[in-house]
């Protein structure tokens, strides 16, 4: 992969730099068995933490162009758990949490579906009410505006 590339993807990216819930949308959703045998979905996520953006810089400069781009949020779920789709938006709660080196880190502790609100449908029957009263308001006027010019108008046998 090219360096243009490689940073256009880095730009997609949101970067989460403090705990809280986020909503991220899912690049990748990929199957693995971990050495246990146990079955997971890993989630790749739009997003970054501070650390993984220095160090996707890092690899950037190092012309280690596909490397930087595998720095990104991800989490792991159980195979029989949720599972959102690849570009589902997502809610996802990052925390802190101390890594195995001992360091204090920003990580996903859940990813759940964003519960959209139920939209009613538009009501138009009491406009289209008004407006078939005004249709019929206007066609009397306008039948009523013919009988004056057919009062006005001569004879049709009459001498003009």
């Amino acid at each position: 992969m090219d360096k243009s590339n490689a940073i256009k993807i880095l730009k997609g990216r949101k970067l989460i730099a403090s705990v809280g819930t986020y909503e991220l949308r899912v690049t990748s959703v990929v199957a693995h068995t971990r050495e246990d045998g146990t079955a997971v979905n890993i989630i790749n996520l739009q997003a970054m933490t501070e650390y993984q953006d220095r160090k996707a810089k890092e690899a950037l400069r190092a012309g280690n162009n596909q490397e930087a781009t595998n720095f990104a949020l991800s989490t792991n779920v159980l195979a029989d758990r949720y599972t959102p789709a690849k570009g589902e938006f997502v809610n996802v709660r990052v925390d802190s949490y101390t890594n195995k080196d001992g360091i204090q880190a920003l990580g996903v502790v859940s990813i759940s579906p964003i519960v959209a609100k139920q939209a009613a449908n538009a009501n138009f029957s009491e406009f289209e009410d008004e407006l078939e009263e005004e249709d019929d308001l206007t066609a009397d006027e306008a039948g009523e505006a013919n009988d004056v010019v057919a009062e006005d108008a001569p004879a049709e046998d009459a001498i003009v």
